[in-house]
């Protein structure tokens, strides 16, 4: 919701402006400690994301455009977007497209607590959008600060990116500050060695409320997640909940497959292709301790199988 405000109503411009002017690749390598000059590094944007984060997550958008998965939905996301008239209007008046020029996006911030999440978007062309700027009557300008009426704010970090703070200006600032301490928090240190921080999508929410599945079909008690997913070639999932104790760890093993079997019933009752079937046969559970893990490694075949008897069934 932040990143879509922040890069919709800012480049949004008013009809009347209009009138009165009369007329990475693949996600196989992760981003590198120092950058060019005018970019960013992995310890700027960390830097700028809180230090107290419980949820920590990077999506490669240049890895995802690339992929089996992207192609099936492209036309959609963009019949969609195409349908919004800020961002048709990002694109006539601020001269360049975002599906085309975003890059990464960054979030950081606490579970409970949405005033506090910081987002960073790479893939924002300072020079085009402060461009346009001018011609929004969504944002006001505060110094180098833009301000929304619900308190949102946001500001360039380089040439390419801009920071977003649902929690207003004094986040924002502490942000741009880049004085956080995440990279070196025990947090971090454990997400970095435990999960693929090179891949297309990664995250971490070290703390889950205990409500969060309140209501749900399997009683149990998740504490932290973490995961990622490479789509370079084709699908591979990589996700690990720690639950409550070893007790829900195993209930969860042998619960979720039933799950699949439903699904595979229905792939087979739609006629699905073999290679549709066998992705599903293809997820791996287990569980050590607490800690519940899924594993899916699809190739692109696979996925555009499977992608294509799911939304048929649909």
């Amino acid at each position: 919701m932040v990143v879509a405000t922040a890069m919709l109503a800012f480049a949004g411009c008013k009809k009347d402006d209009k009138k009165a002017a009369g007329g990475s690749g693949g996600g196989a390598t992760e981003q590198p400690d120092v950058a060019a000059p005018g970019s960013l590094s992995t310890n700027d944007i960390l830097s700028m994301l809180p230090s107290d984060s419980q949820v920590i997550a990077r999506i490669n958008f240049n890895a995802i455009k690339k992929s089996t998965i992207w192609s099936k939905f492209e036309g959609k996301i963009t019949e969609e977007l195409n349908g919004e008239a800020d961002f048709q209007e990002m694109k006539k008046h601020c001269g360049f497209d975002p599906m085309e020029t975003i890059s990464k996006v960054w979030v950081g911030g606490k579970v409970e607590d949405e005033k506090s999440m910081i987002v960073v978007v790479e893939g924002i062309p300072k020079d085009k959008m402060l461009a346009c700027s001018d011609k929004t009557d969504k944002w006001k300008k505060d110094g180098d600060y833009f301000t929304q009426p619900d308190g949102t704010a946001l500001a360039f970090a380089g040439d390419n990116a801009i920071v977003v703070a649902a929690g207003g200006k004094s986040p924002l600032e502490t942000a741009l500050a880049k004085k956080g301490t995440l990279a070196s928090s025990a947090d971090y240190k454990n997400v970095k060695s435990s999960v693929k921080t090179g891949a297309s999508i990664w995250f971490a929410v070290t703390k889950i409320p205990d409500d969060a599945t309140k209501g749900g079909q399997i009683p149990v008690t998740p504490k932290s997640a973490m995961g990622s997913v490479e789509l370079a070639k084709g699908f591979d999932l990589d996700l690990t909940v720690n639950l409550k104790d070893e007790s829900e760890a195993k209930m969860m093993e042998q619960m979720v497959p039933m799950g699949l079997g439903a699904m595979q019933a229905q792939l087979e009752q739609a006629g699905a292709p073999a290679e549709a079937k066998d992705a599903v046969k293809k997820i791996k559970f287990s569980s050590k301790g607490p800690a519940f893990n899924t594993k899916l490694n699809l190739s692109n075949k696979e996925v555009g199988a499977l992608v294509d008897a799911m939304m048929k069934m649909m």
